[in-house]
């Protein structure tokens, strides 16, 4: 996908001189964990562990909509047989057996997850439309700017400022030799 669409928009851009490259990533290296233990929480949540069964410091998961394994979130679940487990760092911490003389309070966890954003290809081509129309519209009105300023007269040429002046009354009293010299050559340039 993205080399269809650096070869879309290279021609675009190179007219201005950028040019688009890839940078390949090394692969992510993925794993399969075998779950062997399955259960359930109270409120039916299914969760799994690599471990034969369930006991202190053995691992536990949930599964994403994907079906992938990801550790279940540090605190304190009833499974669906009144056993209350506590987990911490992705591992059971703590198994206690169901308290039958005291009615059970259910404690809602959520569990965030993150999420990395994917674009569609259409959606990266409509934004490298956008990038490459925004940046030709600046272009053409820097060049613009360049040609009325090249057109543009200058403010007072050299040949402009020797008219415009007027000869001034020199006192040359108060000249000395020298001094008057240069004051008579350049009453005649």
């Amino acid at each position: 996908m993205i080399s269809e669409i650096l070869e879309k928009f290279a021609p675009a851009l190179s007219k201005h001189g950028v040019k688009l490259s890839v940078e390949e990533t090394p692969a992510v290296e993925t794993f399969e964990v075998k779950m062997m233990a399955e259960g359930a929480l109270a409120d039916g949540t299914m969760i799994y562990s690599p471990a034969a069964e369930w006991a202190e410091g053995v691992e536990i998961f949930v599964m994403d909509a994907d079906g992938n394994p990801s550790p279940l979130a540090d605190g304190e679940y009833t499974l669906d047989n009144g056993k209350v487990i506590v987990v911490t760092e992705g591992k059971i911490a703590s198994i206690a057996e169901a308290i039958t003389e005291e009615p059970t309070t259910e404690v809602e966890v959520t569990v965030e997850q993150e999420v990395a954003e994917t674009y569609s290809k259409e959606q990266v081509e409509g934004l490298l439309k956008n990038i490459i129309t925004e940046f030709e519209t600046k272009l053409a009105a820097a060049e613009a700017k360049i040609v009325e300023l090249s057109q543009a007269p200058a403010a007072v040429t050299v040949k402009q400022s020797r008219q415009v002046a007027q000869p001034t009354a020199v006192d040359m009293s108060r000249m000395t030799s020298q001094q008057r010299a240069f004051a008579i050559i350049n009453k005649f340039k």
